[in-house]
């Protein structure tokens, strides 16, 4: 009978040393490993009041699960803002949040970046600390929740392009 466990757990042993070295050789790749924020109010480039002609509501990303997140809403949400954003207002949330740092290189590898939330007059009212990847022709972002700085903030988007304001009606 001890020789029939001991057989057992050298299969075991073995079994998880093949595991180990097979789930090593398929590296998590967050430039094809990531879920989409698809949303255009998002972007810097759209007001509040520009939503659909609808009331404002506040927005936050206190639902994000520190995951890997690519921007594609659109022309105007297509990478995170890297500058203060104009007033609080803007993104559908009340602490709008941008990149403090410019976007990495792609031969940068992956990078840490601070994002600031704006509140009032404050442009960095509060920081996180988040991951960025430069995929070629897209940004990555490793994105934890909001809710720890204990505000509903949101991070914003913006275009690749100049920047403009984009007039959403239901005219459109």
């Amino acid at each position: 009978m001890a020789y029939f466990g001991y057989a057992l757990l050298c299969e075991f042993k073995l079994f998880m040393i093949i595991a180990i070295l097979f789930s090593g050789s398929q590296a998590f790749d967050p430039c094809t490993q990531y879920k989409t924020l698809a949303e255009i109010d998002r972007s810097v480039n759209v007001t509040n009041n520009q939503i659909n002609n609808i009331v404002y509501s506040t927005k936050c990303d206190n639902d994000l699960d520190n995951q890997w997140y690519r921007f594609f809403g659109g022309p105007l949400s297509q990478k995170m803002h890297t500058s203060c954003v104009p007033s609080s207002r803007y993104c559908s949330t009340v602490y709008a949040g941008w990149m403090k740092e410019e976007h990495p290189l792609e031969s940068d590898g992956r990078v840490y970046r601070t994002v600031c939330f704006r509140y009032g007059i404050e442009c960095c009212y509060r920081q996180m600390l988040i991951e960025v990847q430069n995929c070629g022709g897209f940004m990555v972002y490793r994105l934890p929740s909001t809710s720890p700085l204990l505000l509903c903030g949101r991070y914003c988007s913006t275009s690749h392009g100049s920047t403009f304001i984009y007039w959403i009606s239901n005219n459109t």
